[in-house]
């Protein structure tokens, strides 16, 4: 975690944006750390931290990601599962402010649920 240079300059730096692509998530590094996803603009949607490889794993898989138009990740990696933790908190709170928009935190929504009943007119 790098140290910062002055008053509200942040006090992490993340790897560049790279595709949530099977190629970049094999890759990605089997470590704790925060993983930031972000959409087309590279605007971050979603913070989370845990291992970075297994997380990108998951949210490669979920059909959720794709749906809340993610495309992008970025992550930092930490020696220790609780400084993962920590700092994820720490990342998030900074997004937030400096996006003006919430961050999601660890998981996306579910997906609304329709019911064809509900729907349907009363007799």
């Amino acid at each position: 975690m790098a140290s910062p240079s002055g008053p509200g300059e942040r006090q992490w730096s993340a790897t560049p944006w790279l595709p949530l692509a099977y190629a970049e998530v094999t890759r990605s590094p089997d470590t704790y750390g925060v993983v930031i996803l972000g959409d087309e603009h590279r605007d971050p949607i979603l913070v989370d931290h845990g291992s970075i490889r297994d997380e990108l794993w998951r949210f490669h898989r979920s059909p959720r990601t794709a749906a809340q138009g993610v495309v992008y990740f970025r992550f930092i990696a930490t020696v220790l599962e609780r400084e993962a933790e920590l700092l994820a908190v720490i990342v998030r709170d900074e997004l937030a402010k400096s996006t003006g928009h919430e961050i999601l935190w660890k998981e996306f929504p579910p997906s609304p649920v329709f019911s064809l009943s509900s729907s349907s007119p009363k007799d």
